[in-house]
C-alpha cells in the first residue's frame, strides 16, 4: 500500500509477503535530497543500477517513508532570509534618516 501525502511517499510492507530482508527498489532517478526512514529510523538509500534509488528493509510488516528536501533549497531559504533582513535595514535606516531634522527635501 502507497500513502502520498504532500512530498512524502509512505509504503507498508506486509508481513505475509516478507519473512526475509529484503530491498525496495524505486524506478525514479536517484537524486541528492531523499531521505528515507523505516518506522521512523532514518536509513541509507542506495543508488541501484546506476540510476535508480534502493532501501535495505527487514523481515515482517514496516512503514517506509521517502521524504525530499534538496541542500539547494534549504541554501535558497538561508539566502532569501539574509536578503529579507538586509532590506529590513536598510528600510529601517532611511526612514530613521529622513526622520531627523534638517535633512528632508527643502
Amino acid at each position: 500500500m502507497v500513502h502520498l501525502r504532500s512530498l512524502n511517499l509512505e509504503f507498508e510492507k506486509n508481513q505475509k509477503l516478507t519473512k526475509r530482508d529484503g530491498w525496495l527498489l524505486l524506478l525514479d532517478s536517484y537524486y541528492p535530497g531523499w531521505k528515507a526512514e523505516v518506522d521512523g529510523k532514518p536509513v541509507e538509500i542506495y543508488r541501484a543500477d546506476g540510476f535508480f534509488r534502493a532501501v535495505r528493509i527487514p523481515a515482517g510488516k514496516h512503514v517506509i517513508t521517502f521524504s525530499y528536501f534538496p541542500d539547494i533549497f534549504r541554501n535558497s531559504l538561508y539566502v532569501s532570509g539574509a536578503g529579507f533582513l538586509l532590506w529590513l535595514v536598510l528600510l529601517c535606516t532611511g526612514a530613521m534618516v529622513r526622520g531627523r531634522p534638517g535633512t528632508g527635501p527643502g
